[in-house]
């Protein structure tokens, strides 16, 4: 399975199910003090950041997509300062982007879209320097408002899911070295929104997209990039809003939070067939949302932005139930929030992009909920240590754990939003030592981590990821 790094508003990704809950849990009581101003990246209303070691040096730097002004690539200098390195990109409309590895190299890739220019990919030389590809996708005027890269054919490489508002949305498919040859349309022409996750656990990514004056949709995926309207109805045709994949009710498959300027945030929830009904649960109400473990309780919390209004932290008590923590980052009205963890400290930080309302101003914001070190250790029973070799990890690695009695263990990878990527392994395993020896192959560069389930015990070993020059 491939893994690419998604920034747009939220994380958008194939899989995406949720840290399982830890036996504990707290809430917030100043919220003002949970995640403090770092540094500004610029002002020119970014729309998100796509963020991914372009260098190859370990850390997570940040392609800053732009609406009134030029996308700017920014360095991480390692501590999560950002320097810009000068490096522009579009024509200043850009709405969405992500970095891939598109054209196999191994390294990662630019795909910028835009409101009133064509569709652009870069690529990087393998040390962050970006050439353009020479592609112009779509049309001048074709009003791409959204990007996914995920493997939607089924061959092994990116392809771009563009959401085109007032056009019919577009699936590019790549040709394996980058460039993307083949044309498909999918949806109708009000989409604004989407989102990907395999709904139906067939092994493919399905599709969410947003409708503007219609319910919202879900299309199933034939394994080939192929797609068959569900028929089901979500949400409400009146109202702005967006929704995101996320398992929720942790129970392995991806529910929908929904946001409405109406009629209120609502969760919906996923029988495993791709079958989604409302739960009842109604927070708030919004224009988009980004989901994260804000207060590190191993739960996802949610926030909601909009342009023109405040921002809102709703923290989720373990249970689908968001209570309000007030209004977050004063003074910001914003187009995205992007999160990440770009100082490596094993919590999430934020980027918000302040529309044009408020400044526009992007403000990198430091979360101050982290544990200090790579491991965090939850409640222990069984377990008697869990230890990860090497790390950083390249591609090989070894996963060292010790069994105060004979247990039946699950090895889970999670990404840096606490979503299951991958089962390691899992079995019977006796009292004393052991080692599991895995090749972890397709995974964008950043922060993991390794999840050690036994019996009722749970143990977490933060690594990061860093492919070879």
């Amino acid at each position: 399975m491939m893994r690419y790094w998604s920034m747009i508003y939220p994380i958008c990704l194939f899989f995406m199910w949720s840290f399982p809950h830890a036996l504990f849990s707290h809430s917030i009581s100043n919220q003002d003090s949970l995640f403090l101003l770092h540094q500004t990246l610029g002002s020119s209303e970014c729309f998100g950041v796509a963020f991914g070691d372009v260098d190859n040096n370990g850390t997570l730097d940040g392609i800053v997509v732009n609406f009134q002004g030029q996308s700017r690539l920014w360095k991480n200098e390692g501590n999560g300062n950002f320097t810009s390195t000068g490096q522009t990109f579009g024509n200043g409309t850009n709405h969405g982007g992500e970095l891939a590895d598109v054209d196999g190299d191994g390294d990662l890739d630019l795909f910028l879209v835009s409101t009133m220019a064509t569709d652009k990919v870069y690529f990087n030389d393998g040390i962050g320097n970006f050439t353009n590809s020479g592609q112009n996708l779509g049309g001048a005027m074709d009003f791409s408002v959204q990007l996914i890269l995920e493997d939607m054919d089924g061959d092994g490489d990116p392809d771009a899911l563009v959401a085109r508002n007032l056009h019919t949305n577009f699936l590019w498919i790549n040709n394996g070295s980058g460039f993307f040859t083949e044309l498909r349309e999918i949806g109708d022409t009000t989409t604004y929104f989407m989102s990907v996750a395999d709904v139906d656990g067939d092994g493919d990514p399905d599709v969410y997209l947003e409708y503007q004056y219609q319910p919202d949709r879900i299309l199933l995926n034939d394994g080939t990039g192929y797609f068959t309207d569900t028929g089901q109805a979500i949400g409400f045709a009146e109202g702005d809003g967006h929704g995101l994949f996320y398992d929720l009710d942790d129970d392995s498959d991806p529910d929908l939070i929904l946001t409405n300027s109406i009629f209120g945030n609502s969760i919906w929830l996923n029988d495993g067939t791709g079958i989604f009904s409302p739960s009842g649960s109604v927070f708030g109400s919004g224009y988009g949302l980004t989901v994260l473990d804000a207060d590190m309780d191993t739960d996802p919390d949610v926030i909601t932005f909009h342009p023109e209004r405040p921002c809102y932290l709703w923290v989720n008590d373990g249970s689908m139930n968001f209570d309000s923590a007030g209004v977050i980052f004063p003074g910001d009205q914003c187009w995205s929030i992007t999160p990440e963890d770009v100082d490596l400290d094993g919590d999430i930080d934020v980027v918000a992009g302040n529309s044009a309302f408020n400044s526009g101003t992007t403000k990198l914001y430091m979360n101050q909920s982290s544990p200090s070190t790579g491991e965090v250790i939850l409640p222990v029973n069984t377990i008697d240590n869990l230890h990860v070799y090497p790390n950083p990890v390249i591609r090989d690695v070894t996963i060292f754990f010790t069994l105060k009695e004979e247990s039946r263990v699950k090895l889970i990878l999670y990404d840096v939003s606490m979503r299951m990527v991958g089962l390691l392994a899992g079995g019977l395993y006796g009292q004393g030592e052991h080692r599991v020896m895995k090749t972890l192959d397709g995974f964008s560069h950043g922060l993991y981590y390794v999840v050690m389930l036994s019996n009722d015990s749970e143990r977490m070993h933060r690594i990061l990821f860093n492919h070879a020059n």
